[in-house]
């Protein structure tokens, strides 16, 4: 609402503690459940118990016809090491990177080009882990090692179970140059820290 709506406060009534939420618990997440407003602009926003101490980040709310004010906040204590590890170096500490650039693939677009669901790449960093191996742009990854990754989410969820210096095998498909079909092929590379590259 801009300006006009400046410091808007809405209750904030708990409902429930350690709420899975989909796909965005697909990493082990649990949330707080709230009924504060969660809006875009305002996710981000901490959720606060009756002495003002922030005891949750919101960050996702359900949107449905048949209910509504079901907001979900990040608990403070299993979002303080990634605060304090922002304020002290700029990044998440352990966290690891492939070193590319690339676009997710739809379900739309792989049925339409017959290939699978996955991350495209399209550029290869120069300290990338995928240097020196066979795998070039467009190639789409489709999993590590035994998880399957359809969408940029489920990478960069597979991707917190590892930490810097680890191996893994990564699954790709290369499309034709036709631009339909493609075959498949596996990698295996030492992923790269990641010290902020990819957390702006």
């Amino acid at each position: 609402g801009g300006e006009q709506f400046s410091g808007s406060i809405t209750r904030g009534v708990i409902s429930g503690l350690n709420r899975s939420v989909g796909s965005y618990s697909s990493n082990g997440m649990t949330y707080i459940q709230t009924d504060a407003a969660i809006n875009p602009g305002n996710s981000g926003g901490p959720l606060v118990n009756l002495h003002g101490q922030v005891i949750g980040i919101s960050s996702a709310k359900i949107v449905s016809e048949q209910y509504e004010g079901m907001g979900f906040a990040i608990p403070i204590t299993g979002a303080k090491s990634i605060i304090d590890d922002l304020l002290a170096g700029g990044y998440v500490q352990g966290r690891v990177r492939f070193g590319i650039k690339g676009t997710a693939i739809t379900q739309m677009q792989a049925a339409m080009y017959d290939v699978p669901q996955g991350f495209m790449i399209s550029e290869i960093d120069e300290d990338s882990c995928f240097n020196g191996t066979d795998v070039q742009a467009y190639d789409i990854i489709t999993a590590i090692d035994d998880t399957e990754t359809k969408s940029l989410e489920e990478l960069a969820n597979a991707l917190l179970n590892y930490k810097p210096g680890d191996t893994a095998e990564i699954h790709l498909f290369r499309p034709n140059e036709s631009g339909v079909g493609g075959e498949e092929f596996t990698v295996t590379v030492t992923l790269l820290e990641d010290k902020g590259e990819t957390q702006g």
